[in-house]
């Protein structure tokens, strides 16, 4: 089973930081909660995780600007990475 991932960026102009907000669902489109989901900066490889919600949804407050690889693990599903610039 596959996890799949979508992903929105919310910026504003001039800004430092980005929002970065997604869900998490199956191949069947079922939300999946309790995924861990990590960003990691693809220049600094700096990296930060949270956990999807009860509907599969997480939010990453913050993030400096630039590209990231977007990892997706659930217990039971194969890893998912998504890059999102």
């Amino acid at each position: 089973i596959t996890l799949i991932s979508t992903v929105g960026v919310l910026a504003q102009s001039q800004s430092t930081a980005a929002d970065l907000v997604g869900s998490v669902t199956d191949q069947n489109g079922a939300a999946v909660p309790g995924a861990t989901v990590t960003a990691k900066n693809s220049a600094t490889n700096i990296s930060r995780s949270t956990t999807t919600n009860e509907s599969g949804e997480y939010t990453f407050i913050g993030l400096p600007p630039g590209g990231y690889e977007i990892s997706t693990q659930a217990t039971g599903f194969k890893k998912s990475v998504l890059p999102v610039t």
